[in-house]
């Protein structure tokens, strides 16, 4: 795999930063970097009301950045594993809110800004 300009940076709600912010849970997970001499921002943030809240963040060094509601296992032995039954011919809503700034970081205080508007949608 060729990582040549990858140059981002994953910080999140709990304080972590940096590769520490792998599988680690949050309200949040912001990855910012330079693209094309701007600054860009992406922020995924989690509901309260999503089963498994708070995710567990996939965000690694090459790019990989998602949110694992279910992985709870696999990111901490101690945890038990992810169980969820979706009875027959019933649905179950996620809810996700994904935020792109660019010309300027998402600072940690607009994140938390934005996730307490965002976790007051029910």
């Amino acid at each position: 795999m060729d990582n040549t300009g990858v140059n981002g940076f994953y910080k999140s709600s709990g304080g972590f930063e940096g590769d520490s912010v792998w599988g680690t849970r949050n309200n949040w997970v912001c990855l910012t970097a330079k693209l094309n001499q701007s600054v860009v921002s992406l922020a995924l943030f989690d509901h309260p009301r999503n089963p498994g809240y708070p995710a567990h963040a996939h965000a690694r060094g090459y790019g990989l950045f998602a949110l694992n509601n279910f992985g709870q296992h696999v990111f901490r032995s101690s945890e038990p594993p992810a169980s969820f039954k979706l009875e027959a011919n019933s649905e179950m809503t996620f809810k996700y809110l994904f935020i792109i700034k660019s010309g300027a970081e998402l600072t940690k205080e607009e994140a938390n800004e934005i996730y307490e508007v965002f976790k007051a949608d029910k």
